[in-house]
């Protein structure tokens, strides 16, 4: 028996083409977070009566990017133009840092907000490589509201196992998206 759960842990951890995915819902905050290999997607929504200009303001502005990301040890404005600005993220342990630079750009008629890696120093070997990362917030009509759309494609390669890198990652996104909801809901209503 103990042989079984041995190998049946050593599958679910290590298993190197794992395809995992889940989907929740609750508190009008809707999210779904799936993995394939070294491929990562989180696509997550909530709903709310914000209006759209806010809303936009809110996801764009860099002032308000710098309270609702709270992981990093800094953010930094690099370069920024009238509908787009590059931005650095800093994370720190003991003396390593990585740094990932991000461009951002306003689709303001599609009400939407595409961002994209452009730029990353890694020198912590136990943070995972992170090999390219893309994708959008987007404001779409829903009933008497509106729901703010996140998505968010990552490639990673990591030293640790697919199961833990998944747990890791999931629990990152959504702490994320139910910050960035807290944050709408504290700034707009």
């Amino acid at each position: 028996m103990n042989l079984l759960i041995a190998t049946l842990m050593f599958t679910l951890l290590c298993w190197p083409t794992t395809a995992l995915s889940e989907r929740e819902g609750a508190n009008n905050l809707s999210y779904e977070f799936s993995q394939f290999d070294d491929h990562y997607t989180f696509h997550g929504s909530f709903y709310t009566v914000a209006e759209p200009e806010d809303l936009l303001h809110i996801l764009f502005d860099f002032e308000h990017l710098t309270n609702f990301v709270t992981s990093p040890d800094s953010i930094v404005l690099v370069r920024k133009e009238k509908n787009c600005y590059e931005v650095c993220y800093t994370y720190r342990k003991l003396l390593l840092e990585n740094k990932f630079t991000y461009r951002k750009t306003l689709i303001r008629e599609r009400q939407k907000i595409i961002f994209e890696l452009i730029a990353s120093e890694q020198r912590d070997p136990t943070f995972p490589k992170v090999l390219s990362s893309s994708g959008y917030y987007e404001i779409k009509p829903d009933g008497q509201g509106y729901r703010v759309i996140y998505l968010e494609k990552v490639r990673i390669e990591s030293r640790l196992p697919n199961r833990v890198s998944y747990l890791m990652a999931k629990k990152e996104a959504v702490k994320f998206l139910q910050g960035l909801k807290k944050y709408v809901e504290r700034t707009c209503y």
